[in-house]
């Protein structure tokens, strides 16, 4: 199974199983689906604009405030702050 990071967007695949355990339970990566991502379903948060940022934070369960910028979205989002 492959591996997307949400922020840049790299590509892992993990030959250890301990490896891919920590990937699944890690918020910075996302199973990674080739037919998806042709299609253009997986984005990383970096190419996302404002609105795609605060529809992924909302279904993340994040209160993002209304005069937040793109960046400190992706700050929420990766849990920075």
């Amino acid at each position: 199974m492959k591996f997307i990071n949400r922020r840049t967007g790299v590509i892992l695949e993990p030959r250890s199983p301990i490896v891919e355990d920590q990937l699944h339970k890690s918020a910075e990566y996302t199973p990674y689906d080739a037919q998806k991502a042709e299609d253009g379903a997986e984005k990383s948060l970096a190419k996302m604009n404002k609105a795609e940022l605060l529809e992924a934070a909302q279904a993340a369960g994040i209160d993002v405030p209304d005069d937040a910028t793109k960046a400190q979205i992706i700050d929420l989002i990766q849990g920075k702050e």
